[in-house]
């Protein structure tokens, strides 16, 4: 329709800096998520984050876009995939809310995995979270 104004649909944003900081300096787990934007257009952003050695949060990658659906996340997946390589060659992991776990003990305890220093402490921290949930 040539006389409507523009459609916002989506936009994505991976920076060489963070792409090549991820890679290069932080653990092997990328977390996943979405938000309201509380704007005069809200949209959702979605998110892919990182854990640095420090234990800083490592803004990977974001998108607006105009609704929080399959689509739009496998969009974003696919972009992020292109960006960074094949997660089954580098073995990173990754983490969301998407599957609404009931507590948020499990989360937590995969993230206690991500900040382990050690074999020992990783292995130790992994048996706590089999211990809720071996599949996980």
């Amino acid at each position: 329709m040539p006389e409507s104004p523009p459609l916002f649909d989506r936009f994505y944003v991976c920076l060489d800096a963070c792409k090549r900081g991820f890679k290069a300096g932080c653990r092997p787990l990328i977390g996943l998520d979405g938000a309201f934007l509380k704007t005069l257009h809200g949209g959702q952003i979605l998110t892919s984050c990182g854990q640095d050695a420090n234990n800083h949060i490592f803004v990977i990658a974001y998108a607006i876009v105009s609704v929080k659906n399959n689509d739009n996340w496998q969009w974003f997946l696919e972009l992020l995939h292109s960006d960074l390589g094949d997660y089954r060659e580098h073995k990173w992991c990754f983490i969301s809310d998407m599957q609404k776990w009931g507590s948020c003990e499990l989360k937590d305890l995969v993230w206690e995995c991500a900040r382990s220093r050690t074999t020992p402490e990783f292995e130790r921290n992994m048996k706590r979270v089999k211990l809720i949930n071996e599949k996980a």
